[in-house]
């Protein structure tokens, strides 16, 4: 019994956090094991007192942060804590004076100074990256399409290179719309498995699902709505999931029609509904890295730099993209599965033209507006309270 007790406790601790957590967990305490033992000290700190836990916990951080040059808020918000669980996580009591030391001031202003001498070299302004737009993923099928930027798949047959673009471009505009973070869409090694085909479903003018088979076949079966289940992200701890809706647009090239027509024929080609979303039999996988490889050659060539895009830019674009259209701050959120007050979203969303043009246009009025004396003395009378 103290055995099956002991393996289920384990497992449960396992559990608490997602693999992404503890893959930085594990990183952050073999850059523990290092330190201590070059400083011959053991990496359970036996025997320390609260003072030494502090002080060796300090020297830690700052070889970090000034000699290996890490981001002060990994190493201090993440790698630290990281320790503790796994010291937790093997029943090693030293981990509860190591939580505590980390809430001591001594330790929390010498975080707080490495954060802002950081943030001083490498303001957070520049480490954000470009949003990936609507146009851009336009722009970068019309490239790819014109052979100036390689797909990848040229040595492949002409049919299989047609679709290999269309996939790209597909990928593109499925993240856009729905704010994907690339593990909600793309294969990774010793991550979460991606999305199958089945995750996704074609709705026609009656709201009635479409069957696999019959998508892209159009008559009664065009698609008029696309929705997507991301089941599972690194976010969503409890699988909660977001389901989400869009309809197609007219023009007959909106997301609904591209990712219909990608779906038909990489179903022809031979994928199967249980299939990866973006896996098609006779061409390589699609990853990240070929992914951001074909982005940041698309902004190559519109003459931009390409040092600040990335996969992620995509969910930054869908978000940019509705933020400019005025959409409030709790939809965007939810489309994207930030959390509420999330500092990471307030980074990328911006104003539309039109609220700027109104704000302006305010400010411009009340410059122009004379001040009665009746708010004049309102407002001194306010500032001498």
């Amino acid at each position: 019994m103290p055995e099956t007790l002991a393996n289920l406790r384990h497992l449960a601790t396992v559990n608490s956090l997602a693999d992404a957590s503890w893959g930085t967990y594990v990183s952050g305490f073999r850059s523990w094991m290092a330190f201590c033992s070059a400083l011959s000290i053991h990496w359970a700190m036996h025997g320390l007192i609260m003072a030494s836990v502090i002080d060796l916990v300090c020297n830690y951080v700052i070889l970090e942060c000034c000699i290996r040059k890490l981001c002060p808020e990994s190493v201090c918000d993440t790698y630290v804590y990281g320790v503790v669980a796994v010291l937790r996580l093997n029943s090693i009591p030293s981990a509860d004076v190591l939580s505590e030391a980390l809430k001591s001031p001594t330790v929390k202003m010498v975080a707080g100074g490495l954060k802002k001498l950081y943030a001083k070299v490498h303001p957070a302004s520049s480490r954000l990256k470009v949003a990936f737009s609507p146009a851009a993923a336009r722009h970068m099928e019309t490239l790819l399409m014109s052979g100036k930027i390689d797909n990848g798949c040229r040595h492949l047959p002409w049919s299989l290179c047609i679709l290999a673009t269309l996939r790209l471009f597909a990928c593109a505009m499925f993240a856009i719309s729905f704010l994907l973070r690339k593990s909600e869409m793309l294969y990774k090694e010793g991550k979460m498995l991606p999305p199958t085909r089945a995750s996704v479903t074609f709705f026609d003018s009656e709201r009635r699902p479409i069957p696999y088979h019959l998508v892209g076949t159009g008559g009664a079966n065009r698609a008029v709505w696309l929705r997507n289940n991301v089941q599972a992200s690194k976010a969503d701890q409890y699988g909660e999931g977001r389901i989400h809706l869009i309809m197609a647009q007219p023009g007959g090239n909106c997301s609904v029609a591209i990712f219909e027509r990608y779906f038909s024929m990489s179903r022809d080609a031979g994928a199967l509904v249980t299939d990866s979303l973006f896996d098609v039999p006779g061409l390589p996988r699609l990853t990240s890295v070929t992914l951001a490889k074909v982005m940041k050659a698309t902004v190559t060539a519109l003459g931009l730099s390409p040092q600040r895009v990335s996969t992620h830019s995509l969910r930054y674009g869908g978000a940019t993209a509705l933020a400019a259209a005025g959409f409030p701050e709790y939809v965007i959120a939810m489309y994207g599965g930030w959390k509420e007050g999330s500092r990471s979203l307030r980074r990328y969303i911006r104003p539309s033209i039109d609220i700027v043009n109104s704000v302006s246009a305010h400010m411009h009025r009340m410059s122009l507006n004379s001040v009665s004396d009746d708010h004049m003395a309102m407002f001194l009378a306010k500032a001498s309270e």
